[in-house]
């Protein structure tokens, strides 16, 4: 049997004639007997009895074939309303954030997408760099967003901005008229550190370490964002990502002569397909970072 001789049992079933099932199939009526006529030795048994003056009456066995067979067009239907919902951006993307990097970049980013795509469904997870990646290697996600990681095995990556880690000392603190500090300035002073674990606390100890500076470790937070609102109480200082820290407020930023060197970067699985609303939303956040950090000292678009 092929499709086209489904379509004619059906058509014949609906209508109870073969007249009107050529006609709403755009086809002369001996195609429809023919049709029929091959289904029936398709199948192997009778799928309609011809009553006198035309009338038909479909056995049995044809209305089991039927029940079956509208299930199949419903299902085909239900592709169909999936594909159009493609075609018009009605999907949902998921965005997996670094904590910090996804409260102000990936607000911005949905604002700009969802002007194009406002029936699109969209979820945003905020979550440790960690966690980021391990969501996205499960396929629980469409894109994530992340700082800089030593070690990308297995992902694409998209960088969206490039940073240096600066020094965020409270406005009113001894170091904060000087244009540029250096690791001897943080002799003694109470440090806010990141934890043990985090890429960006090992390159900032090596650097003390090597420059034999001994800070006093106050507070370890993971979140430059958290760190900041610790500056700001007076409680230390600390050097933080200026894309994640722009915002904060009694902060002075001050520029550190070490080179530490930041990033901010969109990540995907490698060999993955990558939907429509995947790639635009990808631009997106460009358009994003863009937008918010242009003109941020040092910040860099990349």
């Amino acid at each position: 049997m092929n499709l086209r001789q489904i379509e004619a049992f059906r058509a014949v079933v609906e209508t109870r004639s073969m007249t009107k099932a050529a006609a709403r199939l755009r086809i002369s009526q001996p195609n429809i007997s023919r049709l029929i006529s091959d289904l029936e030795r398709s199948v192997g048994f009778k799928l309609f009895e011809r009553l006198p003056g035309r009338q038909l009456l479909t056995t049995d066995d044809a209305m089991t074939l039927y029940a079956e067979v509208e299930r199949s067009f419903i299902a085909l239907s239900q592709i169909n309303e999936v594909a159009a919902d493609i075609r018009r951006g009605k999907g949902r993307v998921r965005i997996v954030a670094s904590a910090g990097l996804g409260r102000q970049l990936a607000a911005c980013a949905i604002r700009l997408f969802s002007a194009k795509y406002p029936e699109a469904a969209i979820t945003l997870q905020m979550a440790t760099t960690e966690i980021v990646l391990a969501t996205l290697a499960s396929q629980r996600a469409d894109v994530g967003l992340i700082g800089g990681f030593p070690d990308l095995a297995g992902f694409d990556k998209k960088p969206l901005l490039y940073a240096r880690g600066t020094c965020a000392v409270p406005a009113d603190h001894k170091l904060a008229n000087r244009a540029v500090l250096r690791p001897a300035d943080f002799q003694g002073e109470r440090f806010i550190s990141h934890p043990l674990e985090d890429y960006l606390r090992q390159q900032i100890d090596a650097i003390f370490s090597a420059n034999k500076v001994k800070r006093i470790l106050a507070i370890e937070t993971r979140f430059s964002e958290t760190m900041c609102s610790l500056v700001s109480e007076g409680l230390g200082v600390a050097i933080v990502n200026p894309i994640i820290a722009a915002n904060a407020v009694r902060v002075k930023f001050i520029r550190f002569s070490m080179d530490i060197p930041l990033e901010c970067q969109l990540v995907f699985m490698s060999q993955r397909p990558r939907a429509r609303l995947t790639v635009f939303l990808s631009e997106c956040f460009q358009r994003a970072a863009e937008e918010l950090f242009s003109s941020t000292e040092n910040v860099n678009l990349a």
